[in-house]
């Protein structure tokens, strides 16, 4: 009689604890979402995929675990501390906690405690609902008694996920277009929410390799770069020898002397070392004339077209605008493409590990040290204003 009673009374508790468990990741999708402000704006395809994560993230800690208490209250924690972490820095800088930025955990902490944290009454709520889901996972335990079954729900588990992420990385991110798009990576999570698109960012870590490579052949375009180059260096050092041989038939006498003295605007044998390397990167600032011709009612840039004497000029090409600066920064830096980097991708955080010959390292090699110009500015109800006069370091010696 007392083990019947006692057996009817363990079903009365893991029943309630079964539901529990069952809602859980339900209930947690809803209250990270309402924490990030997202949730009425995540619909279709990314609310069904986020569910799943969720619930695989839930089922795979059960499983482990065999505990739904353990499981809840520790996925329950982790995600609301998640979940007010993106509040709180989309608050702060626009801009939401991708998944590289764990390779600057350093840096966000050192600056965290510069903000000022208000406890809203949607912190407050979300914070005492997770709290709720928690006690009641501690309320209602459940458990898988038998060793057998444990053993199947755990394959099936593990199975499922493995079978999901294959599908979704292999063919779901791009079928269903699901790509961060860096111009405003806010809208990506509001519309997909925060963790299917923290999910689609892990994909960015890989680089794959370009179709048809391999060293031998990289090595092979590189000496072909070569002679390419050092053709067309003697092609240029003859047509100009050939230009001085013409004018010193026809000079006068002195004129040769002169010639002497005036320094050719390229040389190919030069050890000249450039004293200045100006690299403008400002949207503002860009000749549309490469685009296509316009007529203006007043010349635009002839102060720049006028700069001949004593300097060499081109365009700077750049693969993005409005955000991701640094992309820009590593293309003219260390003269490699973005083309063969995943969609959105940081190289200088997710790549390079080691350190990797770039223009930085030339200068280097000639004693040259940058000195760079900043301008602090602050926002304005109307734009944003200088909060300081331009400043220069010329002695800036930090390693490059």
């Amino acid at each position: 009689m007392h083990r019947g009673t006692t057996e009817a009374v363990n079903e009365r508790v893991r029943r309630p604890g079964l539901w529990v468990l069952a809602l859980a990741p339900l209930a947690m999708y809803v209250i990270f979402e309402s924490a990030t402000g997202n949730l009425l704006q995540i619909r279709g395809i990314p609310l069904i995929l986020n569910l799943i994560f969720f619930y695989m993230f839930y089922s795979l800690g059960f499983v482990l675990t065999n505990s739904s208490r353990v499981t809840c209250i520790f996925l329950n924690t982790l995600l609301t501390v998640l979940a007010l972490g993106e509040y709180y820095v989309v608050d702060f800088r626009y801009r939401p906690i991708m998944v590289w930025d764990a390779l600057s955990l350093r840096t966000a902490v050192s600056v965290s405690s510069s903000y000022q944290y208000d406890i809203t009454p949607g912190v407050a709520s979300v914070v005492c609902a997770s709290l709720a889901l928690s006690a009641l996972a501690f309320k209602f335990p459940f458990r898988i008694e038998k060793g057998r079954l444990r053993a199947r729900a755990a394959a099936l588990a593990a199975g499922g996920s493995a079978l999901f992420l294959a599908l979704f990385y292999g063919k779901m991110i791009d079928g269903f277009d699901l790509h961060t798009r860096m111009w405003d990576p806010v809208v990506s999570y509001r519309e997909d929410g925060y963790i299917l698109s923290t999910m689609v960012g892990i994909s960015y870590l890989k680089a794959d390799a370009p179709e048809g490579y391999s060293p031998e052949r990289a090595a092979g375009i590189a000496a072909r770069a070569e002679r390419e180059l050092d053709a067309a260096e003697a092609a240029a050092a003859q047509a100009a020898a050939n230009t001085l041989e013409a004018q010193a038939v026809t000079e006068t006498p002195g004129t040769q002397a002169a010639l002497d003295d005036t320094p050719l605007r390229w040389k190919t044998d030069t050890d000249i070392t450039p004293t200045h390397i100006i690299c403008i990167m400002n949207e503002s600032f860009s000749d549309l004339g490469e685009i296509r011709d316009f007529p203006t009612n007043v010349p635009y840039l002839d102060y720049y077209r006028s700069l001949e004497d004593n300097c060499l000029k081109g365009d700077l090409y750049v693969p993005v605008f409005g955000a991701m600066t640094c992309n820009t920064e590593f293309e003219f830096l260390t003269g490699n493409s973005l083309v063969f980097a995943p969609e959105g991708s940081v190289p200088f955080q997710l790549y390079m590990k080691e350190p990797s010959y770039s223009l930085a390292s030339l200068l280097k090699d000639q004693a040259t040290r940058p000195s760079p110009c900043t301008r602090t500015r602050r926002a304005t109800g109307t734009g944003s204003r200088p909060t300081q006069p331009w400043a220069s370091i010329p002695s800036w010696r930090r390693s490059f």
